[in-house]
């Protein structure tokens, strides 16, 4: 599959299914979820530096507003952008560009998105752990060492664009019944890249997958950076897209509000 266009490159980055969230409810959770303690200590440590466990689990929704460029088909086409985000699973990107706006949401286990004709198309591509995490990686983080249905793992460290950062993987604990589970958990994985020095996150690392071809897996990288300490949590500025290799688009934030207040109603379009 290639990811060309820019309404198929957002689709790919934000959308869920509902078919994997009645997945999710079918899994029976052990009463002992694997937390590597290494990687529990490293976790704590990047929650600490960026405001800490309490801070962000009372961070309900997060308004940002800044500028994007898409990179299509060998050009740059430029325009503004606002990211809403509620909780875990929800996600609003609405965009301004020269042929007009468009939208995108993930609500609850579906996705829909408008185009500039007015034109509405559902999605349904298997989700990202986290859909609402898109402008604050830390949200899953926290989901990562608090829940019983997910898994912590350490995988050492590795050099990211001249960085040394610790790897830390995130999996869905799936139900026995599931077939090829350890295949799916393991397309299903979110790796945190951790900067040593900083113990900022610097790149998030998953899977896009289709309904239609679960077992297969496109290589999907957010990298974040310009951190600014925002009401006391730290926030990505730059957040840059890159899928099977090819940068797809770049977000540069100007301005991010939290607990505003949103509501469903806010995610429909």
């Amino acid at each position: 599959m290639r990811c060309t266009r820019i309404s198929l490159v957002l689709s790919l980055l934000f959308c869920t299914s509902s078919a994997w969230a009645q997945l999710a409810q079918q899994a029976t959770i052990p009463a002992s979820t694997p937390k590597d303690p290494q990687a529990v200590s490293v976790l704590n440590q990047a929650l600490a530096v960026s405001g800490g466990t309490t801070a962000i689990e009372a961070i309900t929704d997060y308004t940002a507003t800044g500028n994007v460029t898409y990179h299509w088909a060998g050009k740059d086409v430029q325009g503004s952008v606002t990211v809403n985000g509620r909780g875990s699973d929800q996600v609003r990107v609405d965009t301004n560009m020269p042929g007009g706006a468009r939208s995108l949401v993930t609500s609850q286990g579906k996705t829909s998105q408008k185009a500039e004709d007015g034109g509405i198309l559902q999605m349904s591509i298997i989700p990202p752990l986290s859909p609402g995490s898109l402008a604050f990686p830390y949200r899953l983080l926290v989901d990562a060492l608090m829940s019983p249905g997910l898994s912590l793992s350490y995988k050492g460290v590795v050099q990211i664009d001249g960085h040394s950062a610790h790897d830390l993987r995130v999996q869905p604990l799936l139900p026995d019944s599931v077939q090829a589970k350890d295949l799916l958990a393991e397309l299903q994985a979110t790796d945190f890249l951790i900067d040593v020095s900083t113990l900022q996150v610097i790149m998030v690392q998953d899977m896009i997958r289709t309904i239609q071809a679960m077992t297969v897996g496109h290589p999907h990288e957010i990298r974040l950076s310009d951190y600014r300490n925002v009401n006391g949590v730290l926030v990505p500025f730059s957040i840059d897209e890159t899928i099977g290799g090819q940068k797809s688009w770049a977000i540069t934030l100007n301005n991010i509000t939290f607990n505003s207040g949103l509501a469903d109603s806010n995610f429909q379009l």
